[in-house]
C-alpha cells in the first residue's frame, strides 16, 4: 500500500528491511563497520564497562565536544534496531549533531542484542550504562533513544525516578508497549522501514515479560519529549504513552510529525531538520536552564 509520505523521504519512504533471522547476521557485520563518528569538532573515546559477572565488556562510545568537562551535561543515547540491529551510520551522524548543538557529551552503548541476548540483556545494559555515568561523576544526565532506544530510555527513567541526576526523557517514535493493541498497529501492517509485521519478528527474539506502558505508576518520572510519525506502527502507543505521563503529572511535549515514516530521520530533510531543532531545544531547556 502506498502512504502519502512527503517526497524528500524518497527512497526510504518505498524501503521495508528485509529482516529475519537468517539476515541478521550480515546485517549487523555491514553496520558494524559502516559508523563513522569522527568529528572535528568532537572528542570521540570509546571506554569498556565491565559486568559484574563474567568477563565481557560493555562498549560505550562517548563523544564531546573540545573542551567539556566532567561538569557539562551528558546525553545517554541508545539506538534503534529492534532490540536485533547495530547502530549504523544513521544514529552516528545523529549523535553527533547532538553533541555538537546541544553542547553536551552523547554516551552511545553497544548494548547486547536479541536473539542471542534475548531480554533483558539490553536493559540491564541500559541501566549499566546510566549507573557507570554517575560513578564518572555526570551530575546531569538526560537520556534518549529512537525506537528500541525510545524503550531502554523509558526503562532507565522509571528505574531511575528518584535519581537526581537524571533530568530529561526523550523518546523518539518509541516502543513502549508489549502487547501493542492500537489502531496504528493494526492498519500499517507495510509502511516502510518498519511495520507491525516486522514487530512480530522483533518480540520473537525480544520476548519481554514487562514493558514500560505496564509500570504501576508514572508519578514522579523525569520530563519527557515525545516524537512519532504519522505513518508508524508505533504511533499510537508513542501518544498513550504521552497521554500516561502527562496524567500522572509528568512534564510532557509530545510532536506528532505529519507525513513521516518510522525512522523518517534517516534523512537530512526541512522536516528531519525542524524536528532535530525541536529536539535540541528540549534538551538544552533541559539540561542547561
Amino acid at each position: 500500500m502506498k502512504y502519502p509520505i512527503a517526497p524528500e523521504f524518497f527512497p526510504y519512504s518505498m524501503f521495508i528491511p528485509p529482516l529475519n533471522k537468517l539476515t541478521l547476521p550480515s546485517s549487523n557485520l555491514i553496520l558494524r563497520h559502516a559508523p563513522c563518528f569522527s568529528d572535528e569538532a568532537l572528542v570521540v573515546r570509546r571506554f569498556c564497562i565491565p559486568y559484574t559477572k563474567g568477563n565481557d565488556v560493555l562498549y560505550m562510545r562517548v563523544l564531546s565536544p573540545h573542551g567539556a568537562g566532567i561538569d557539562t551535561p551528558c546525553l545517554l543515547y541508545f539506538h534503534g534496531g529492534g532490540f536485533m540491529l547495530r547502530a549504523s551510520w544513521h544514529h552516528a551522524r545523529l549523535v553527533r549533531e547532538y553533541a555538537k548543538r546541544v553542547g553536551c557529551h552523547v554516551a552511545l552503548p553497544e548494548y547486547r542484542l536479541a536473539p542471542a541476548h534475548p531480554w533483558p540483556a539490553a536493559e540491564e545494559d541500559a541501566m549499566l550504562a546510566f549507573d557507570w555515568l554517575k560513578e564518572q561523576g555526570c551530575a546531569s544526565i538526560a537520556v534518549g533513544g529512537d525506537s528500541a532506544g525510545g524503550w531502554l530510555s523509558a526503562v532507565v527513567a522509571q528505574q531511575c525516578r528518584q535519581v537526581r541526576e537524571l533530568r530529561f526523557q526523550m523518546l523518539i517514535y518509541p516502543v513502549v508497549d508489549r502487547h501493542a493493541d492500537n489502531d496504528s498497529m493494526r492498519r500499517f501492517t507495510d509502511t516502510p522501514m518498519w511495520n507491525s509485521r516486522l514487530h512480530e519478528l522483533m518480540w520473537r527474539y525480544f520476548i519481554p515479560e514487562t514493558s514500560p506502558m505496564e509500570a504501576e505508576s508514572f508519578a514522579g518520572l523525569a520530563p519527557a519529549y515525545i516524537e512519532t510519525a504519522e505513518f508508524d506502527c508505533l504511533h499510537d502507543e508513542g501518544v498513550a504513552y504521552a497521554d500516561a505521563l502527562r496524567a500522572a503529572g509528568v512534564p510532557v511535549e509530545l510532536h506528532e510529525t505529519a507525513a513521516t515514516m518510522h525512522g523518517y530521520d534517516i534523512v537530512d530533510t526541512p522536516i528531519t531538520q525542524a524536528s532535530m531543532t525541536r529536539r535540541v531545544e528540549a534538551l538544552q531547556r533541559a539540561l542547561f536552564i
